[in-house]
């Protein structure tokens, strides 16, 4: 209640009623994935492609993440979080000086300006799942629990079952969170013969693998759908509502498809 000192009239506006409810986001993705730089096993927030090259470096090969993470900005999204899970390899000529979890750096340079050489690791489903040992010992996808923001999770390129299937069962367990899962690039035989997740009304599984344009190969090349798609996914529910199914929606990265479906 205000303390009013001099006599006069004075107009107090009161709130009555209930105020109404405000949207809850549904287009923040968790990204999970080898960068080419920048802190590892961190959950960090990333809400333009500029910042994530500062922070992560660009498109690389070994790994599916920065393109994943382009698409995504270049297809409408605008906010997601990013689990680098690079077991870094430092290059000739760069210093060690690991502590913790800090990343190895060179002596006269910040952790997130040295790059490494880095791919997917034979044991990425392991480190996609990773450990919950308590407050500041969580690792994989377990670094995302807390941050409820998040209604995507997204592994660009990974195709491990395992790895799919603990993002399907991360999911299913936080409710509101929905895997976004890729096909392999190449099929043996027919579209029959391709693997596929368990059911899960928490996911979806994209095929074929789209063509784009890679800055640093000055290529097209083809690369993962899920990224995009998530992108997609949000631009759509911005502009359009979260009651619009992303279908029939520009893909703006694609250039052509791995395989041609009819």
């Amino acid at each position: 209640m205000p303390n009013y000192q001099t006599p006069g009239v004075y107009v107090e506006e009161i709130e009555s009623g209930s105020k109404p409810i405000e949207a809850g986001a549904t287009n923040i993705v968790g990204f999970l994935g080898v960068a080419e730089k920048g802190p590892v096993n961190q959950a960090t927030l990333v809400t333009n492609w500029t910042q994530y090259t500062k922070i992560f470096g660009g498109l690389h090969e070994g790994g599916w993440l920065g393109h994943g993470v382009y698409q995504f900005f270049q297809n409408g999204g605008t906010k997601c979080y990013i689990n680098n899970l690079a077991e870094p390899k430092l290059k000739k000529g760069e210093v060690s000086q690991k502590n913790g979890d800090k990343a190895a750096e060179k002596a006269d340079e910040p952790a997130n300006s040295v790059k490494y050489e880095v791919k997917n690791p034979d044991n990425i489903a392991k480190l996609i799942i990773g450990k919950d040992e308590g407050v500041g010992k969580k690792s994989g996808l377990h670094l995302f629990d807390e941050i409820q923001d998040i209604s995507l999770i997204c592994a660009p390129g990974v195709t491990d079952p395992a790895a799919q299937d603990a993002i399907l069962t991360h999911c299913e367990k936080n409710r509101f969170r929905f895997a976004v899962l890729d096909s392999p690039e190449t099929l043996d035989g027919g579209i029959d013969t391709m693997p596929m997740p368990r059911d899960s009304i928490m996911g979806a599984y994209y095929f074929p693998w789209g063509q784009m344009y890679d800055m640093v190969a000055d290529q097209n090349i083809y690369a993962p759908p899920s990224g995009g798609i998530c992108g997609v996914y949000g631009r759509v529910d911005s502009t359009r509502g979260v009651h619009k199914a992303p279908a029939n929606e520009l893909f703006k990265t694609a250039l052509g498809l791995k395989y041609n479906l009819t």
